[in-house]
């Protein structure tokens, strides 16, 4: 690997929307399959704007899960984030002209409120909807804790983001949304953004990884020891997307941690995962500082809504 695959060898984080193609691996980053037919894997996904490929990296069976969990995020939690930020679509279609918006409307009964709210439906002009999209707030990851603690991805919060909130129309008082979370599929996606990265940057032989076969085979144990989040509040940076490399010393010893933050502008957690250790060759690629050790495990940032 170059200087060229990766411009800043330090913790500054990188924009993910610049189109940037890394050296093919030939060999499937998840499974270690070798098969005559690999395709490109999108570090960040295309559905979420993503524009850097690992060619050669993905084998069949796993590119189908993975792109499996990956629309399931997509459409469950930035359904019309992705319309509003005018993200392209993968299959080349336009984007559409209207957002459904969901809102209670006050009904009157002789000058006086009842006490129901009805829930009405509207279609509006993509520009002046209000739209939101909401994220999981984690804990750190598990292996930051003197005991590794289990079921962690569980015990999460949630936070909304505001797009655009704008004025509700005549006689609409709140925006109601429903969003379905599957908190595994989207540890897996943050871990699958980490790992590709990490792959694309120190290659196969600069990196013992941890994560290849939990994000394939959604192993919740793993997910739970090495995905979570900084508990640092950390300033928004006028970027859609950033990913990042931090050295962090554990009871274990120094891992590799890689930083991802999704629409960083609008101030979003930054997911740490932790994918591995480094080898020589790749200690020599990153030469990262080590920092300190992490504090103790601390509640997640922001005001999370408990489950």
């Amino acid at each position: 690997m170059c200087d060229e695959a990766f411009p800043n060898k330090s913790n500054t984080p990188a924009d993910m929307m610049a189109k940037r193609i890394f050296p093919a691996v030939f060999k499937c980053i998840y499974c270690g399959s070798k098969s005559a037919k690999l395709s490109a894997e999108h570090i960040l996904p295309e559905s979420l704007g993503g524009k850097w490929e690992l060619p050669k990296s993905s084998c069949d069976k796993c590119s189908k899960i993975t792109s499996k969990f990956e629309m399931d995020c997509a459409r469950a939690l930035f359904g019309p984030t992705r319309v509003k930020l005018k993200i392209p679509r993968k299959n080349g279609k336009k984007l559409p002209k209207t957002l459904s918006v969901s809102f209670s409307k006050l009904e009157f009964n002789q000058g006086r409120k009842i006490a129901q709210e009805n829930l009405v439906f509207e279609e509006m002009d993509v520009d002046p909807a209000p739209a939101f999209f909401v994220l999981p707030l984690f804990w750190r990851p598990g292996i930051f804790t003197p005991i590794g603690l289990s079921g962690r991805l569980e015990e999460f919060g949630m936070r909304v983001f505001n797009i655009h909130l704008g004025d509700l129309p005549e006689g609409k008082s709140n925006i109601y949304s429903e969003v379905a979370i599957n908190i595994i599929s989207f540890a897996r996606l943050i871990a699958k953004i980490a790992h590709g990265f990490a792959i694309a940057v120190l290659g196969l032989d600069g990196l013992v990884p941890f994560l290849s076969k939990a994000i394939i085979v959604s192993d919740t144990a793993v997910l739970n020891f090495f995905v979570g989040a900084d508990q640092r509040m950390i300033m928004p940076i006028n970027s859609r997307h950033e990913i990042s490399f931090e050295a962090v010393k554990a009871f274990v010893g120094e891992l590799l941690v890689v930083r991802v933050r999704l629409f960083s502008a609008f101030g979003t957690p930054v997911y740490q995962v932790v994918v591995g250790s480094l080898t020589e060759q790749g200690a020599i690629r990153l030469q990262l500082p080590s920092p300190p050790a992490p504090p103790a495990s601390a509640a997640p940032s922001g005001a999370p809504c408990r489950r």
